[in-house]
């Protein structure tokens, strides 16, 4: 999907999760800081209004130096976050795109409807 260049309102940024949420005229975006993490190992679920990304970072490193000694650095670590979604995201459409550890997920806006009804008391 294309889109022409628009003005993006950030909506808020958290620095603590490294995430932002941004809004245009045609989508609202979040864009989530997953360093470490490979695209095999990411899971993203859309339902009742809410989105979550879980991934795992599993990675080991060993090296030997000149005079016989070994160095082995692990690192593991699960994370999991859960956003709540703008009601007039089209969770339908929604794309993700994976690139040098951040991920971008777009939703396309649509129409909410804004006419309010009256209830009959009984």
């Amino acid at each position: 999907m294309k889109y022409t260049q628009v003005d993006i309102v950030i909506v808020g940024w958290e620095h603590t999760s490294g995430r932002c949420l941004c809004n245009s005229v045609y989508v609202h975006f979040t864009i989530v800081d997953l360093p470490g993490i490979p695209k095999e190992e990411l899971d993203i679920t859309i339902g009742d209004g809410m989105i979550t990304i879980k991934g795992e970072r599993k990675k080991l490193f060993e090296e030997d130096d000149i005079w016989g000694n070994r160095r082995t650095e692990r690192t593991f670590g699960k994370v999991s976050r859960s956003f709540t979604l703008p009601l007039d995201c089209d969770t339908d459409k929604a794309e993700a795109l994976f690139e040098m550890g951040t991920l971008k997920v777009t939703f396309p806006k649509k129409a909410v409807s804004a006419a309010s009804k009256k209830l009959l008391i009984t």
